[in-house]
């Protein structure tokens, strides 16, 4: 469900989404005429092109998070080595720390390093993300240029 739901945010957002279902409305309406009205919902070309570009869509998702998942665990791990040295080791409170001894206190370079991390992680997963969904997107729209293409050079061919 949620997989689904970031997949529709993410086709709803882009603009040649919307160009592309314009586009296979126009195809099923163009093969409509050619061939007639089918009466089994499996031969809708719109409803399978469309569930296909979905499935592409999510893999994509799927694929890019587990990459991810996999270059965070290290980080997740040198964390919990760090929090077990310094639940070991006894650190001077901020009042017994000398003023030119240490810039910043243990808190204060964890609650830097958790907003540094967070924000780098989020920003970085996004991009990755993007990138992904535009090279399918891109090889989608290939391979679909590239079948049209084929089916127009078969109707000339089958016209002579």
């Amino acid at each position: 469900e949620k997989l689904d739901e970031l997949t529709k945010y993410v086709l709803t957002k882009e603009p040649e989404y919307q160009e592309y279902i314009q586009i296979s409305k126009s195809l099923k309406e163009e093969a409509k005429s050619l061939y007639g009205e089918s009466k089994r919902e499996s031969k809708d070309a719109e409803k399978n092109a469309l569930f296909d570009l979905k499935k592409r869509t999510g893999n994509a998702i799927l694929t890019e998070l587990k990459k991810q998942d996999s270059q965070i665990k290290p980080l997740i791990e040198s964390m919990d080595q760090m929090q077990s040295i310094y639940n070991e080791r006894s650190f001077r409170t901020l009042k017994q720390l000398p003023t030119n001894e240490y810039k910043y206190s243990y808190e204060e370079f964890m609650k830097r390093r958790k907003q540094f991390q967070q924000r780098v992680v989020t920003q970085r997963s996004l991009r990755q993300l993007n990138r992904t969904i535009n090279a399918h997107e891109e090889k989608y729209h290939a391979s679909k240029a590239y079948e049209e293409q084929q089916r127009r050079i078969q109707m000339e061919q089958e016209r002579q």
